[in-house]
């Protein structure tokens, strides 16, 4: 994921942005290692779909150290798109069957 890059501490977008510029771009050659990214409405309907919720729960609260792929306080408009499609999901029949339904759980 390009946003794990960042948070890595590697912005490609600033750096190409710089090339189109003519400016002058420097190797990067030290980066954060461990960092990790999730994408949170996937990680929600997971944990909506988990038999065993309580078992999970720990798991599934833990932000601290964890980037997402989507929502950013920085740039919110993916965050807004995410939460509109969210809302029209859920109100569809057809699609909200369909996120609910995609082999997460062992029902047919």
């Amino acid at each position: 994921s390009l946003n794990l890059a960042i948070l890595s501490g590697i912005d490609f977008p600033y750096l190409l942005y710089k090339m189109a510029i003519n400016e002058d771009v420097k190797s990067v050659n030290h980066y954060r290692i461990g960092m990790k990214m999730r994408v949170l409405p996937e990680d929600i309907l997971c944990f909506l779909s988990t038999p065993d919720k309580l078992k999970k729960l720990s798991e599934f609260i833990t932000f601290n150290g964890i980037g997402d792929a989507i929502l950013s306080i920085d740039d919110p408009g993916p965050t807004f798109g995410v939460i509109l499609e969210s809302i029209i999901s859920l109100l569809s029949k057809e699609r909200r069957g369909h996120v609910f339904n995609r082999g997460w759980t062992n029902k047919k």
